[in-house]
C-alpha cells in the first residue's frame, strides 16, 4: 500500500504504521522528525548533503473531521532498509503464534528471504521478546492478577496454605511483595511417603522482574527430589 496525498487515517499511529511497511517494501530509508498526537512529519534518513533527498511527507488532524490526513506528500527517495523491532514483531506474531520457540537465526532467514535485507541477531531477539509480550502480555502486569491467581488456587486446591503480601504505595495502588505456596496433597504425600528430611535452597529470578525463590524439599522412597513448598521473595534474609 503505497500512501498519497490526500488519504485519511484514524490516527497518527495508523499512518506511522503504514509508511514503515512502504518504506521496508521499497527499502527507503526515513525517520520521522514529528510524531505526536497533533501532526506527523516524516522525512529521508539518508545523508541530505550526499543525496539531496526531498522525501517529506506532512499530515494532522482535518478541521472538519475526525480523521489523520496527508497534506504534503513528496517522494524520490534512494534504496536502502528500515525495520525496527517492533515492526519486525508484528510480522511474526503468526509464526510465533505457532511456533513460541522460533529461534531468531529463523528470524533472520525468513527475513532475509521475505523482504530480501539482513538484520542483526540482536535485533530479531528484541522483536521476539516485543512479539511474546504482545501475545502474553508482559510480565509485570500478570502481578497484578497474582490475588486472584492465590484465590483459585485455593478454591482449586482445599486445605492448601496460600499466603500472599503487598505493598501498599503512597497513590494507594499496591505492588506485589511476597507469595508462599504449599499444596495439601503435596504437605500430605509428603507426610506419607518421604523421608523425615526437609532442605531448603534458593535461586535468583534473573528476568524482567527480579527476585529470588526460596524451595523446601524432601526425598521420596526412591531418592528422588519431592517439592514440599516454595516462595518467591524479593530478598534472601531473617
Amino acid at each position: 500500500m503505497k500512501p498519497v496525498l490526500g488519504e485519511r487515517y484514524e490516527s497518527p499511529h495508523q499512518l506511522k504504521l503504514c509508511l514503515t511497511n512502504y518504506s521496508i517494501s521499497r527499502g527507503y530509508p526515513i525517520r520521522f522528525k514529528k510524531c505526536d498526537s497533533v501532526r506527523l512529519v516524516a522525512v529521508c534518513a539518508s545523508d541530505p548533503e550526499k543525496f539531496q533527498c526531498p522525501f517529506v511527507v506532512r499530515a494532522s488532524w482535518m478541521s472538519t473531521e475526525r480523521t489523520f490526513q496527508i497534506k504534503k506528500w513528496l517522494s524520490n527517495i534512494p534504496v536502502a532498509n528500515l525495520m525496527d523491532p517492533t515492526w519486525i514483531a508484528r510480522q511474526f506474531l503468526k509464526e510465533m503464534i505457532r511456533k513460541p520457540n522460533l529461534k531468531c537465526k529463523e528470524m533472520q532467514a525468513i527475513i532475509q528471504s521475505r523482504f530480501h535485507c539482513k538484520v542483526s541477531w540482536s535485533k530479531c531477539y528484541r522483536a521476539k521478546c516485543k512479539a511474546i509480550s504482545l501475545i502474553d502480555g508482559k510480565l509485570s502486569d500478570h502481578y497484578a492478577k497474582v490475588l486472584d491467581y492465590g484465590h483459585e488456587l485455593m478454591r482449586s486446591n482445599p486445605g492448601s496454605t496460600i499466603q500472599i503480601s503487598v505493598t501498599v504505595n503512597p497513590d494507594n495502588t499496591t505492588t506485589f511483595h511476597r507469595m508462599y505456596t504449599c499444596f495439601k496433597a503435596i504437605k500430605e504425600g509428603w507426610k506419607v511417603g518421604c523421608r523425615r528430611v526437609i532442605g531448603l535452597d534458593g535461586s535468583f529470578l534473573k528476568g524482567q522482574c527480579k527476585g529470588e525463590l526460596l524451595t523446601a524439599i524432601g526425598r521420596d522412597a526412591n531418592n528422588h527430589v519431592y517439592p514440599i513448598a516454595w516462595a518467591v521473595v524479593e530478598i534472601e534474609n531473617m
